[in-house]
């Protein structure tokens, strides 16, 4: 009888010794991501950069985490318009390709989203709304995403020749939501 008691208090310690554990190492990748994050977008000598491009939406679904206001776009992004602005950019990785290219391909293959504050200053002007299927636009973004989302920010929004969100609010607004403790 008393083996079974020590054998239950055994298994209930372990238990929250695990969870104490686990909880503590989430919090520990979450600062840790928004440490790389904040490095990528703020450092001198990041091998992050940042681009503006053409592109198209191609589709877009609503993010219920948001309360369904927010929103994740993938764009079909201008490839003579992305290699002519950047492909001078000679910055190449280990296994041979530019970082132009390969900010090209991920920005074709991932969603993006606009972080609460942006999306307050799209909202306010109706730019969110002309985000639809068909669009043509220009977007500033990164191409660090940082987390396990893989969904890039959305920091400058241009639909025609009006400018709905400019870079550097977007940016500033972005890195505050990062400062503040993100969750995507």
């Amino acid at each position: 009888m008393k083996a079974i008691r020590i054998n239950k208090l055994i298994l209930i310690l372990t238990a929250l010794i695990i969870g104490i554990v686990s909880v503590s190492s989430c919090m520990l990748i979450k600062e840790n991501d928004k440490n790389n994050i904040l490095n990528a977008y703020t450092a001198e000598n990041s091998a992050f950069s940042y681009y503006t491009f053409k592109a198209t939406v191609k589709s877009i679904r609503k993010i219920s985490s948001d309360g369904g206001n927010n929103k994740c776009i993938e764009f079909d992004v201008d490839y003579d318009y992305f290699a002519e602005q950047y492909s001078d950019d000679n910055y190449t990785f280990l296994d041979g390709t530019k970082r132009w290219e390969g900010a090209y391909d991920q920005f074709n293959r991932y969603e993006f989203w606009v972080d609460p504050a942006n999306y307050s200053i799209l909202a306010q002007n109706n730019g969110y709304d002309l985000l639809v299927e068909g669009a043509a636009v220009t977007i500033s973004a990164n191409i660090y995403y940082g987390w396990a989302g893989w969904r890039f920010p959305i920091l400058g929004l241009k639909i025609d020749e009006t400018t709905y969100l400019d870079f550097e609010t977007g940016k500033e607004n972005y890195l505050s939501y990062v400062r503040a403790g993100f969750k995507v």
